[in-house]
């Protein structure tokens, strides 16, 4: 976890991340349903 930065939530089902990979910085968003389950 110590790659990963600015990790927030964005909205009432989402978060965003920023990760320090190997090849730059990349951006990482998670949406959720209402139950908690992660959505594709």
């Amino acid at each position: 976890m110590k790659n990963i930065f600015d990790l927030r939530q964005t909205d009432e089902y989402r978060w965003q991340a920023n990760y320090r990979g190997n090849y730059g910085i990349y951006t990482i968003k998670i949406d959720f349903d209402e139950r908690g389950k992660e959505t594709h």
